[in-house]
This record gives structure tokens, sequence and C-alpha cells, in this order.
């Protein structure tokens, strides 16, 4: 349909010791329709490819055939946002208060 949006789900599971080991975090990616089941397709201005070619240091020749393989077993350092507000911009109630992951920044070596 014409309203009908495009995007990837990726989940991260928090490894370092602490309060919140263990826990599984969302990260929501806008992309564009891919042929292929094993690649993605994203503009080049989107969050998706900048953060990709951040957190890989590589720089991608084409933006319809870009591999997800790479985040298959590493550690990345994430930067974790908590929603507070709604998609109206109205206050959620602490129990409606949710985290989520903005953004690999990079691969932990």
């Amino acid at each position: 349909g014409y309203f009908r949006k495009h995007s990837i789900l990726m989940h991260f599971r928090i490894v370092e010791m602490g309060k919140f080991h263990g826990i599984v975090l969302p990260a929501w990616f806008n992309v564009q329709p891919a042929k292929s089941k094993t690649t993605i397709k994203a503009g080049w201005k989107s969050d998706f490819l900048r953060m990709y070619q951040d957190c890989f240091n590589i720089k991608l020749e084409r933006r319809d055939r870009i591999s997800m393989s790479p985040f298959d077993h590493v550690l990345l350092k994430v930067e974790v946002i908590t929603i507070q507000k709604d998609t109206k911009g109205q206050p959620l109630g602490k129990i409606n208060q949710y985290s989520r992951v903005k953004r690999c920044l990079n691969v932990i070596e």
C-alpha cells in the first residue's frame, strides 16, 4: 500500500555483567525493498547505511547489496535510548517506557 514502510528488526543481547546482563533489546531501521533474502538495501543517507559503514569501518560501493553477515558472531558497542514519549510527543508513564538500541557504534575487538 501507499503507507507501507519497510524496516528490519534486529535484536541485541546485553553481555556486560551487571543489572541488565542478558536482556535483549530491539533496534528498528528503515530500509528499502530488496530482492535478496540475505542482503539489505538502504539509502545512502539512511541511518542504517551510515551506521553500518561507521560500525564496520567500511565504505560500501553499492547500497543495494548490504550483507548482514558482519553482524554475526561479533560483540558490538551500541547506543541505547529510553523511549519516554509516544509518537504524538506525549509523555509515557514509567510503566510504558522502554529501551531500544539506537545504533551500533563499533565492533569490540
